[in-house]
């Protein structure tokens, strides 16, 4: 996106992360594929016996050896299968570091380095989690500006609701472009994320309400039950259509059986009780 800020440090150590990631993969393909190494190299590196030789690197700390120390059991054993790599068990330890659940003392610095191990190993959930506590100042010395580049990074990654949440950070941060908000939503819809494709139908609303109705109502029998609701307010409203209170309770309660909750809770009320 044109106009919005360059890649921060932070969004800089997770591609990193993801480089470094992709880039040991390649190592072990070639030192697998002996016709790999290049004409005129070596596969084995030469030293001079008295060139010195520097140690590897140290592995970075685990989740567990991070953990604070008035966190629970129970989450020193989830710590673990997090540093396994088992997903849902690092969003439960960040999870908890963050809101101060399940008894632990709330920590957001070490929350976020959850978040960011996740996002290092290729989890965009752990990205986009990482990028809403930047927007929400959450994360000390960084800017909330600079979750766009996360968010977006997660979005075109392939996870639907980043794309859905960059909108939302640029509409907070009051920036980008209307062309970038059609182009997040695209990508988010093509990939099912059924809020992006209501909120895209939104756009074209109060211009073309006719033609919303009918997006709408194509997205209705796809069984995305926000679709279902905004069509049931439109026919309750009378908007690019004649008032049908039937109509309206037949898709109101259809967006309720599809899932979509809050259909559920409305249903009766206000105009659909005429």
């Amino acid at each position: 996106m044109d106009n919005l800020p360059p890649t921060t440090t932070t969004a800089r150590t997770l591609s990193i992360g993801l480089w470094f990631l992709l880039g040991t993969a390649l190592l072990v393909a070639c030192a697998k594929d002996p016709d790999s190494t290049p004409e005129g190299t070596s596969s084995s590196v030469d030293h001079d016996p008295g060139e010195a030789v520097e140690p590897a690197a140290a592995p970075p700390p685990t989740i567990v050896d991070l953990l604070p120390e008035t966190s629970s059991g129970a989450l020193g054993r989830a710590a673990a299968r997090c540093d396994e790599g088992d997903r849902s068990s690092c969003l439960e330890v960040a999870v908890a570091h963050r809101f101060g659940r399940d008894g632990v003392t709330q920590d957001q610095a070490f929350a976020a380095t959850v978040y960011s191990r996740l996002c290092d190993r290729g989890a965009l959930v752990g990205c986009e989690e990482l990028a809403e506590m930047i927007l929400a100042s959450e994360v000390e010395g960084t800017s909330p500006d600079e979750s766009l580049t996360i968010f977006r990074m997660a979005c075109d990654g392939g996870r639907a609701s980043a794309c859905v949440s960059t909108v939302d950070a640029m509409a907070q941060l009051r920036l980008g472009t209307p062309e970038q908000v059609q182009t997040l939503l695209q990508t988010g819809c093509d990939a099912g994320n059924h809020e992006a494709c209501v909120r895209q139908i939104d756009l074209v609303r109060t211009d073309d309400p006719a033609a919303a109705l009918a997006q709408f109502l194509t997205a209705c029998e796809q069984r995305n039950g926000q679709a279902c609701e905004r069509a049931s307010d439109m026919y309750a409203l009378g908007e690019g259509t004649e008032v049908n209170v039937r109509l309206a309770r037949d898709y109101q309660h259809q967006a309720c059986t599809v899932g979509f909750r809050p259909a559920c809770n409305r249903r009766g009320v206000g105009p659909y009780n005429r």
